[in-house]
């Protein structure tokens, strides 16, 4: 198809090494600019449409372009979208992975997305999307060649993942949290971010988007938060069977007031995982289990809570959905009955 052929010309192509796993490529970032704009998912702010504005002193406003796109991410988007008020212990907004948009995590350039597609989408479609991204391809580049700089900090981020000796953790975490299920090709993936904010990390089905300007170095995340987000994707894959069941157990006994979501299990248990049991194996007799583990005091409670009873579970090779999650319960309980205890005696 020539448009596409013309679109390979337009961006740049960044060529990497396929089973990296912390790496940049530019079909990912410029896909994450554009979908963000778009804002076709609850999950996706704002952050970045501001940010066009400051830099061309225009809203990002195409109307048919924008309905177009959000109309195609949607149709080929088979999971259904949590809103704000879905009781549940996992985390409301990462969105699922699809070949859609994995096509553009495991490129190296648009182009090459685009031919990958055309065995999934319709001619139209594809001839849409190379249409889409060679209209805004003069202002996604000013973008784009910021993101050069990440390609020496993924190699740095691969040397610090080896020195933490984390890989037997994270396999178990798979193992307990998924059982037989194995994510093949897991990337973590850099993409472009304003330099006044802050870092943040996105789960997008099996992969990791690490949002961060490329050349702000003081706010990149710590391997350590890279690694429970790790954990996370591991609860984003379980089946919608697997959620409702934990669900329908944990909901029923345990709902603190003033805890929501992934604060209510997912958080805590990727901390004992990507913190707690990481330093004990580092440290040895001087790991300290009593220290601060999260300034949210529910998650800093349970994730010690839970500690010695998530070794126990691997001990036993118990799993999430074994006996654990019926102890995991009965603690929590615990401690919303020794809170009401404690508040009426207060009354009183």
């Amino acid at each position: 198809m020539k448009i596409i052929y013309i679109l390979i010309l337009l961006f740049t192509s960044q060529i990497f090494a396929r089973d990296q796993k912390y790496l940049y490529s530019e079909s990912a970032d410029v896909f994450e600019i554009m979908d963000q704009l778009s804002r076709w998912h609850p999950a996706i702010n704002d952050v970045i449409e501001k940010e066009w504005k400051l830099k061309f002193g225009e809203h990002f406003n195409n109307k048919n372009y924008i309905e177009d796109y959000i109309n195609l991410r949607k149709k080929y988007y088979k999971y259904p979208i949590q809103t704000t008020d879905t009781k549940t212990v996992f985390s409301k907004f990462s969105i699922a992975n699809n070949y859609f948009s994995n096509t553009f995590y495991s490129s190296s350039s648009i182009g090459e997305a685009l031919n990958k597609l055309k065995k999934h989408l319709n001619k139209r479609e594809v001839k849409f999307l190379a249409n889409f991204y060679t209209h805004f391809k003069d202002k996604i580049t000013v973008f784009v060649k910021e993101s050069t700089f990440f390609k020496s900090k993924t190699k740095s981020y691969i040397k610090k993942m080896k020195k933490l000796k984390a890989k037997s953790i994270i396999r178990n975490a798979r193992r307990f949290i998924l059982q037989k299920k194995s994510i093949k090709n897991q990337k973590v993936l850099f993409s472009w971010w304003p330099k006044d904010q802050g870092y943040k990390i996105d789960i997008r089905g099996k992969h990791i988007i690490v949002r961060v300007h490329p050349e702000n170095t003081t706010s990149y995340p710590k391997p350590k938060e890279l690694i429970k987000y790790k954990i996370r994707t591991f609860f984003a894959n379980l089946s919608s069977n697997e959620k409702n069941n934990i669900n329908s157990i944990f909901l029923k006994k345990c709902a603190p007031k003033g805890v929501d979501g992934a604060e209510l299990l997912e958080l805590p248990l990727s901390i004992v995982f990507s913190e707690m049991l990481i330093e004990e194996k580092k440290l040895k007799r001087e790991f300290n289990y009593h220290k601060n583990w999260s300034v949210n005091p529910w998650i800093n409670l349970y994730a010690k809570l839970l500690f010695p009873e998530l070794k126990l579970a691997l001990k036993r090779k118990d799993n999430l959905l074994g006996e654990f999650i019926l102890n995991a319960t009965s603690l929590c309980h615990d401690v919303m009955t020794l809170n009401d205890f404690s508040s009426s005696f207060k009354n009183n």
